[in-house]
């Protein structure tokens, strides 16, 4: 039997089909500015039938039909339906061309004003405490939450039966509003998956620092990869988020985000071997890039342990702010990844000798260069460690430089 809320879908996507002439596959560029509104729409109060013109026909519509919910009762007055008017009625004043633009712009507030109706019964289905006051005794004694989950689901998935991205823009788009993007993520849908990468696109401007508005599409794209057993896809998004790199500083993750974003890479490229089987001829490849990024992580855990020295060094915040030095670090620190030969660079001017060696250590290279770098932090490090147990004046306590090596 036809629910409710599958009644409501049906009709109301078929009826934005035919508005839109079958051209439902892409999203408009100013989707987003439309509302929903008609230019002959008038004020209406609650239980009001109200007789709207519009490029679709004349649609008289109760107001008691839009109240939509679980168990909610048949409308009374079903909205009817005229032919559409002529295209030379609707191009009036302003020209053709005037017209055309108008009765276009009208079509999309229709569309839009379908899909907000179907969006309420969602809203009803998902959050039903929000509407029981208006609930009756019969209502309230036949709610049985695991149905209205049921019912979510079904809704959702028979959603994916249609080709229009404008509706699956505002679904997703209503669903991470209200916080709950698990319910799309969990889908093996590809209206998910494109209404994720064209959020990404056009929000991509603002970068990846902590208040960037492209951040909860990148993370929930994230997300419907994993639910959805895409482990190297989402290995491999990851690993494009932790290296991602702007001439704008600020518009770059933080260097936590980086770290953690690498982490879970390699442990999703490790559990993808599992969740597919047997070793394949990818395993070898995947060992490759697993040892790549775990050299990658090692330099970024390096570089947040050097910079924690670093500030160490200048002690309280005020010798930190008086510092165009350290302020120039503080920056690279946080919003870059930096190479190891940088790092180790860096690490011998502040003559955090301990950090020096760490970094050799995380270095492939081994050749004399390396050799006599590694030679040179030790007799620091024991210069220093002398000084501080015999004092600034210690050499005059040894006969020469070499008597202490020796010793």
């Amino acid at each position: 039997a036809l629910k409710f809320y599958d009644g409501v879908l049906v009709l109301m996507l078929s009826a934005a089909h035919h508005v839109a002439r079958g051209r439902t596959k892409h999203v408009p560029d100013d989707w987003e500015s439309v509302t929903g509104a008609l230019p002959e729409d008038t004020s209406m109060s609650n239980g009001e039938t109200s007789g709207t013109n519009n490029v679709y026909g004349s649609q008289n519509v109760s107001m008691n039909a839009m109240t939509y919910g679980y168990n909610s009762p048949m409308q009374r007055n079903r909205p009817t339906y005229s032919s559409p008017r002529s295209a030379d009625t609707r191009a009036n004043g302003g020209g053709v061309n005037g017209g055309l633009k108008k009765e276009e712009k009208n079509r999309l507030n229709l569309r839009k004003r379908m899909y907000n109706r179907v969006l309420r019964v969602l809203d009803n289905l998902i959050f039903p405490q929000n509407n029981e006051d208006l609930w009756s005794d019969e209502n309230k004694s036949s709610h049985n939450a695991e149905v209205y989950e049921q019912n979510i689901g079904e809704f959702l998935n028979r959603a994916q039966q249609y080709e229009d991205a404008c509706f699956h823009n505002d679904l997703y788009t209503y669903l991470l509003g209200r916080n709950e993007n698990a319910r799309y993520e969990r889908l093996p849908s590809k209206h998910v998956e494109m209404f994720l990468h064209r959020m990404i696109e056009k929000t991509a401007y603002t970068g990846q620092g902590p208040t960037s508005e492209a951040n909860k599409y990148y993370d929930s794209l994230s997300n419907f990869y994993i639910k959805n057993n895409r482990l190297k896809a989402a290995a491999n998004f990851l690993v494009k988020r932790a290296k991602w790199d702007e001439i704008d500083l600020e518009k770059n993750p933080e260097l936590d985000s980086r770290l953690s974003w690498l982490n879970e890479a390699i442990r999703l490229l490790n559990s993808s071997r599992i969740a597919y089987g047997a070793p394949g001829t990818e395993d070898e490849l995947i060992d490759e890039t697993v040892e790549s990024l775990e050299g990658d992580r090692d330099v970024a855990m390096e570089q947040k342990m050097l910079f924690e020295a670093i500030k160490n060094v200048y002690g309280g915040n005020s010798s930190r702010n008086d510092n165009t030095e350290f302020q120039s670090d503080w920056r690279k620190f946080t919003y870059t990844l930096i190479d190891v030969s940088t790092l180790y660079k860096i690490a011998k001017r502040y003559c955090l000798w301990e950090n020096c060696l760490s970094i050799i250590f995380c270095c492939d290279q081994r050749d004399d260069k390396i050799y006599r770098s590694i030679q040179s932090c030790w007799r620091q490090l024991i210069e220093g460690s002398l000084m501080q147990a015999v004092g600034r004046n210690y050499h005059a306590h040894l006969q020469n430089r070499s008597a202490w090596v020796e010793a």
